[in-house]
């Protein structure tokens, strides 16, 4: 075996047990998003409203552009979007462009929740992406919280989407009602 063979050999070790997932006893519920808990209301400051729903949903971006990591892992989304119910934080939609940002985004999603509860085949609260064999997904079920990460394969547009189990129920046990 040449050295470059060697070589190459060594980094894939490297590389697979770097991004072994985590055992789930080591994962806990992340409970929110980067400081914001489910259920809190909206900050005073740093929020810029850019879309509503007609259902009381309010999407919102941070304002501090510039404050806001943009990485995850080796992933770089293309915006992160704040979305609240009544008021209330339930869900955080990171959205990227590209096969790479995508894969990257997995490596962390990995590491940051171990391995996934469900397959593209079972997605637990409604994200059921329409044609299946499109999309690539993953889907973390915590107490709390679910956590998604799609990949649409035509397009290479991804999301890693994080929301409150309790209020995404009611969200859509109250919009069923309508």
């Amino acid at each position: 075996m040449n050295k470059w063979n060697s070589l190459m050999l060594i980094m894939l070790a490297l590389l697979f047990n770097g991004c072994e997932a985590r055992e789930s006893s080591t994962v806990h519920d992340p409970g929110g998003f980067r400081g914001l808990h489910w259920g809190q209301s909206l900050p005073q400051q740093g929020f810029r409203h850019t879309y509503s729903e007609s259902d009381e949903t309010k999407w919102y971006w941070n304002e501090n552009e510039r404050d806001e990591d943009y990485y995850f892992g080796p992933g770089r989304a293309l915006n992160i979007y704040y979305h609240f119910w009544k008021g209330r934080f339930y869900r955080v939609c990171i959205n990227l462009k590209g096969y790479s940002n995508y894969r990257g985004v997995q490596v962390y999603a990995l590491n940051r929740f171990g391995k996934p509860s469900t397959s593209r085949a079972r997605l637990p609260y409604g994200w059921m992406p329409a044609f299946l064999e499109d999309y690539e997904c993953s889907a973390w079920d915590f107490p709390k919280t679910v956590v998604v990460l799609t990949l649409h394969r035509n397009t290479e547009h991804s999301t890693l989407e994080l929301a409150s189990k309790a209020i995404a129920t009611e969200r859509d046990l109250e919009l069923r009602k309508k």
